[in-house]
């Protein structure tokens, strides 16, 4: 779901239609997540991981090493490395080995589900707490803050958060 060219920084102007769309969507409090991609950058990710407002998430091993494309505008990190699901009526996917009604899969396409359903966590909490919408910068920022230190090995200098749901 992402495109084979990486950004360096916000790309906004490659899509105004998405940008736009993204845009309402966060004016109505809906909180807008997509995978930085696959290819193991450090300085580029896909769109539309890449538009301004768009939660950007990259993946970690299970162990929180880093892997897949990542930059400084990458917000949030996740597991997306040997992630078990269910497997899909099509079939195996590529890439994905399955046995039985199993799948598993890696990817920032498999870290993505684990931020949006931490937000939608953090979202109902604060609402059964005290009747309260935060919006999706707020979320994304209490889960940053509550997040776990990463440090990106690649050289880079790079800091990331990768999501601690129960902090």
């Amino acid at each position: 779901l992402g495109t084979s060219t990486l950004f360096t920084a916000n790309c906004d102007g490659d899509d105004a239609t998405l940008t736009s769309s993204v845009a309402a969507a966060i004016d109505k409090n809906i909180s807008v997540i997509a995978a930085t991609g696959n290819v193991d950058s450090t300085t580029g990710i896909a769109s539309p991981a890449c538009v301004t407002n768009i939660t950007a998430v990259g993946g970690v091993t299970k162990a929180d090493a880093m892997d897949f494309n990542r930059n400084n505008i990458t917000d949030l990190l996740a597991p997306g490395v040997s992630i078990k699901s269910l497997k899909p009526s099509i079939g195996c996917l590529g890439g994905c080995s399955c046995t039985e009604n199993f799948m598993t899969c890696s990817g920032t396409s498999m870290s993505t589900p684990h931020v949006a359903a931490a937000f939608a966590l953090v979202r109902q909490y604060r609402k059964l707490e005290n009747n309260s919408v935060l919006s999706p910068a707020v979320i994304q920022d209490t889960l940053n803050d509550t997040g776990k230190l990463i440090n990106d090995s690649s050289g880079s200098g790079l800091i990331f958060r990768r999501i601690n749901i129960l902090a």
